[in-house]
């Protein structure tokens, strides 16, 4: 299991897992894509005929749960991330 406490993500990046969490296939240029297939979050689309298109993983929905989640309740309490 990856330790999500020691991962911060760019807005694009977070957007990108979000996007691809609820099923979409991301057209990413591969360098781009890169470092979010290295740490486990994304990985090529098995169907696709080039190499631009990744779909997400278990542990990048579950990266994405943690930071939405930790959003949600910073705006709830005031705090600002």
């Amino acid at each position: 299991m990856t330790d999500f406490d020691k991962i911060v993500l760019s807005d694009n990046d977070l957007q990108y897992l979000e996007s691809a969490r609820y099923g979409a296939v991301l057209r990413l240029h591969p360098v781009v894509a890169g470092h979010l297939v290295k740490l486990g979050f994304l990985v090529p689309y098995a169907l696709s005929k080039s190499d631009d298109e990744f779909v997400v993983t278990e542990d990048g929905m579950l990266y994405a749960d943690s930071v939405s989640y930790t959003h949600l309740r910073a705006h709830e309490t005031g705090a600002y991330l």
